[in-house]
């Protein structure tokens, strides 16, 4: 069984394994209009994949993570690093690597997908696909909350 791990803002709880937030917005494994869900190998990756994206101090904002097991039966695709574009941690994501994820998710052949972090090299993400017929296997916790330490946006 893989472990997983998902961050988000508490008010969007209820949201966060729809797919619905990457269908409105495109983001670095896909083009907007494609429900997917992004999680982490760690809970420590997945705070670092969201306070890169906050550009704010958030420490007043709350946020919940959720643990994600899935069961073995549930296969999962993994990119090759020789699959990888040569810009793929260019910042803002190019469609090179929004292609790759997209194209991924519209073949719907697994409901997981391995991809390499940008921000932390060795470590790893997982998509989602929640129209994938093997999600419904994949189980999630209930949202257990989570505080960012202030010290984070703490100015010299």
């Amino acid at each position: 069984m893989i472990t997983a791990w998902r961050l988000d803002k508490a008010k969007r709880a209820k949201e966060a394994f729809t797919g619905e937030g990457a269908r409105r917005v495109s983001g670095r494994w896909h083009h907007q209009g494609i429900p997917m869900i992004y999680a982490s190998e760690s809970l420590a990756l997945s705070v670092v994949e969201k306070f890169v994206h906050l550009g704010f101090d958030a420490s007043h904002i709350k946020f919940v993570y959720f643990k994600i097991e899935i069961p073995d039966s549930v296969l999962v695709e993994k990119l090759k690093s020789a699959d990888l574009p040569d810009d793929w941690t260019a910042e803002p994501p190019q469609d090179s690597t929004k292609d790759i994820g997209s194209a991924w998710a519209n073949k719907s052949d697994t409901a997981v997908f391995r991809v390499p972090s940008v921000l932390v090299p060795k470590s790893w993400n997982y998509l989602l696909n929640p129209g994938h017929r093997d999600f419904k296997k994949i189980r999630i916790s209930d949202p257990m909350p989570f505080v960012f330490d202030a010290r984070m946006w703490k100015e010299k």
